[in-house]
C-alpha cells in the first residue's frame, strides 16, 4: 500500500513538471500574438509568466480597458522589462532586470496592492504608487483579452478603442513563452490557455540559422513551414526583400502638412529614449519645417535652415541644437537627398542620462553630438511632416515656415521606449 501510494505521488510530481515546463513559440512575425482570457484584476491580485528569447526589444503583454483609459503593458526594452500602466491617475513607468535576453528563462509577475503596484522579474521588485483614489482596472465586462507577443491586426481599425493606441506599432515578442497565470471569469488562479493565436510555432527549431533567406537588411523569422522574410519598411520587397519597390512621393506647397495626433484620440504619449528618423526630400527654398514631434515644451524637430540641416532637440530644461552645412554644399537644389537621424540616451543613473545623437545626409555628411544632464524620455504626442499647425502653437514649430517641395518615405521608428 504504501509502495502504490509512492508511485502515486512520483506520478502527480511528473505530471506537475509537465504542466510547468509546457511552452510556446512565437514567430515574432508583424502578425503574431497570443490571446488569452480576461484578466480578473482584484484590487489585490497577480499575472505572472515565463519568457525566454535572444532579442532585446519586444512587446510582452497588452491589456486594457476598452479605451477608457486604464491599461498594463510590458516591453522588452534593449534587454530590460519597461512596465507602463494607468489605472486612472495617469500613466506610471518603471524597470526591472537586465540583459534578459540571454535565451534563459526569466519569470515575471503584476502583483496589485491597492494603490501599490509591483513589477517583479526574477528576484527584483519595483514598485510604483498609484496616483488618485479609484484603484479598480476598468469594467471586466468591457475590459480587452490578454495579449502576449503583439497586437492582433485587426485592431488597425479600431485604434480608438484602446486605451494606449501606440503599442498596435511595437515590434512583436519573439521567443518561448509558458506558465501564464491568473483569475480569469473561470475562478481562482490557474494557468490559462490561449483562445485565439497567430504565428504559434509547433516547435524550437530556428529554420533562419540554418539559411536566411533575406536580403537587403529584412529580417528572417523562423516559422513551422521555414524561413521567411519581414522586409519592414525599408526600399526592398517581395518574398526574400530582393525586389526595389518606388515609395511614396508628397509635394508640399507652403500650406500643407500632414500630421498624426494621439491627444485627438485622448490616449498616452509614445515615450522614448532611442529614434530612427529617415526621409527624402528635395526643395528650392533655403527653409522649411521637414518633421516636428513631441508634446508641450518637450520636442524634436528637423529643418532647412538656409540651406543646410538643422536638428533641434528640446527635452524638460535643456536643448541642443547642431546644423549640418558643409562648405560648397547646398541641399536647396532641388535634388533628392536623404536625411538620417539616430537619437540615443543611455540612463547613468535614475536621474541622469547621457545622450548621442546624429545626422547623416546622403550617406557622406554627418554631424555628431552628445550631451549629459536629466535623465528625461522625449513624450511625443503629435507628428508633422512638412509643416505644422502654427495657430495652435507647438513649441519650437512656431520659429520654422512649413516645407515647399517634395517628401517621400517618411519613417519614423521608436526603437527603444523604457
Amino acid at each position: 500500500m504504501a509502495v502504490l501510494q509512492l508511485r502515486w505521488r512520483w506520478l502527480f510530481f511528473i505530471l506537475f513538471l509537465q504542466t510547468t515546463i509546457e511552452a510556446f513559440v512565437l514567430e515574432g512575425s508583424p502578425t503574431s500574438y497570443a490571446q488569452f482570457k480576461r484578466w480578473y484584476a482584484g484590487m489585490t491580485d497577480s499575472l505572472s509568466f515565463d519568457f525566454k528569447t535572444t532579442e532585446p526589444n519586444g512587446l510582452l503583454l497588452y491589456l486594457d480597458d476598452g479605451g477608457i483609459g486604464d491599461f498594463f503593458e510590458l516591453k522588452l526594452v534593449d534587454g530590460t522589462i519597461r512596465f507602463r500602466f494607468n489605472l486612472g491617475g495617469g500613466a506610471m513607468l518603471t524597470h526591472a532586470g537586465v540583459n534578459l535576453h540571454d535565451d534563459q528563462w526569466h519569470r515575471v509577475e503584476l502583483i496589485r496592492n491597492v494603490e501599490d503596484t509591483l513589477l517583479k522579474v526574477d528576484e527584483e521588485t519595483q514598485s510604483k504608487v498609484t496616483k488618485g483614489t479609484d484603484y479598480h482596472f476598468g469594467n471586466y465586462s468591457m475590459n480587452s483579452f490578454v495579449y502576449i507577443g503583439g497586437i492582433p491586426s485587426w485592431y488597425s481599425a479600431k485604434l480608438t478603442q484602446m486605451s494606449l493606441p501606440s503599442v498596435f506599432f511595437e515590434h512583436h515578442f519573439k521567443g518561448s513563452i509558458r506558465n501564464v497565470v491568473y483569475a480569469s471569469e473561470d475562478g481562482p488562479h490557474r494557468q490559462q490557455d490561449m483562445v485565439e493565436f497567430k504565428g504559434i510555432r509547433s516547435n524550437e527549431l530556428d529554420a533562419c540559422k540554418h539559411h536566411d533567406p533575406c536580403q537587403h537588411r529584412g529580417v528572417c523569422i523562423s516559422t513551422d513551414s521555414g524561413a521567411i522574410c519581414d522586409c519592414g519598411t525599408g526600399d526592398y520587397d517581395g518574398n526574400f526583400c530582393d525586389k526595389e519597390w518606388t515609395p511614396a512621393e508628397a509635394t508640399f506647397r507652403g500650406a500643407e502638412y500632414l500630421s498624426f495626433n494621439l491627444q485627438s484620440l485622448n490616449a498616452e504619449p509614445v515615450l522614448s529614449s532611442s529614434d530612427q528618423i529617415s526621409l527624402f526630400f528635395k526643395s528650392r527654398q533655403p527653409n522649411g519645417l521637414l518633421l516636428y514631434t513631441g508634446k508641450g515644451e518637450d520636442h524634436l524637430l528637423l529643418t532647412l535652415k538656409d540651406g543646410g540641416i538643422l536638428l533641434v532637440i528640446h527635452l524638460g530644461s535643456s536643448s541642443v541644437e547642431k546644423a549640418l552645412k558643409p562648405a560648397k554644399v547646398r541641399f536647396d537644389d532641388n535634388q533628392w537627398h536623404k536625411v538620417l537621424v539616430h537619437r540615443k540616451v543611455r540612463e547613468i543613473t535614475r536621474a541622469t542620462g547621457f545622450c548621442h545623437f546624429s545626422i547623416t545626409v546622403d550617406g557622406v555628411y554627418t554631424e555628431r553630438g552628445s550631451t549629459t544632464g536629466t535623465f528625461n524620455l522625449l513624450s511625443s504626442s503629435v507628428l508633422f511632416v512638412g509643416g505644422a499647425d502654427h495657430s495652435v502653437g507647438h513649441q519650437g514649430a512656431r520659429q520654422h515656415s512649413n516645407f515647399v517641395g517634395c517628401i517621400k518615405k517618411e519613417l519614423e521608428e521608436r526603437l527603444s521606449i523604457k
